[in-house]
């Protein structure tokens, strides 16, 4: 009954980020997918540069951003005034961050058309503060 622990240890950490954080299963499906394609697109760019890839490195960046996110997200679902607003506000933060540091990963890794985009967007931005 009770022979394979790491899925009851993983149901008893699963049901404790769903409970402290409030998050729905498609919310914390898409947090962690977007953490992985950070860690990814980091491990992608360390081989094409040719540096060697830390597992105690990687495992330490990944535990610690992870445990950072779900405090923040539990302190995003326990305000109880600014509930679902502050909520979309963490959650939105959270993609930028880490959109930002995909982006940061692949260009690191020599991708030219990434930094045609970046290109593009710094130019908007440029743009937008000789307006003002």
């Amino acid at each position: 009954m009770f022979s394979d622990y790491t899925f009851y240890v993983g149901g008893i950490v699963g049901g404790w980020i769903f409970y402290f954080t409030g998050l729905s299963v498609v919310q914390l499906q898409s947090i962690l997918l977007i953490i992985f394609l950070d860690v990814a697109t980091r491990v992608w760019a360390e081989l094409r540069n040719n540096r060697s890839i830390l597992s105690r490195k990687l495992f330490s960046g990944f535990f610690g951003k992870f445990t950072s996110y779900m405090v923040l997200f539990t302190l995003a679902q326990h305000s109880f005034y600014l509930q679902d607003l502050f909520q979309y506000a963490i959650l939105g933060g959270f993609s930028l961050v880490e959109f930002r540091s995909i982006y940061e990963n692949l260009k690191d890794a020599g991708q030219k058309h990434i930094t045609l985009i970046g290109d593009r967007i710094e130019q908007e931005l440029n743009k937008g503060n000789s307006q003002n």
